[in-house]
């Protein structure tokens, strides 16, 4: 189920504070832990470890009740607008992807 990030604060407690290492959460109940992942366009948290991907990891205080799984969508890459799809040529002097052809959108 997609939540923002809002909702996941207030059902689960999940706090802001990225954690890097596995071993500074492997301790914690299942449930609690959320895992910060990064697609090939977008990047989301979502409860539960994962290893691929993974960018962190959050700690909830309220555990996610099994059998169900929740994922807060954080950015995806989009088109840029205003040099690849006005005239098809990145342009490296662009101010919004600085030619790369893609922008970050966050949630």
């Amino acid at each position: 189920m997609i939540i923002t990030m809002e909702e996941a604060e207030e059902k689960f407690g999940l706090g802001y504070e990225m954690i890097q290492d596995w071993e500074d959460v492997r301790h914690n109940a299942d449930g609690l832990v959320w895992t910060y992942l990064a697609g090939d366009d977008y990047s989301s948290i979502c409860s539960g470890y994962h290893a691929v991907n993974r960018l962190g990891y959050y700690v909830g205080t309220i555990p996610v009740p099994d059998g169900e799984d929740y994922e807060v969508p954080v950015s995806r890459d989009v088109e840029c607008e205003h040099c690849t799809s006005a005239n098809g040529e990145e342009d490296e002097k662009c101010g919004n992807c600085a030619g790369t052809g893609y922008r970050t959108e966050w949630y």
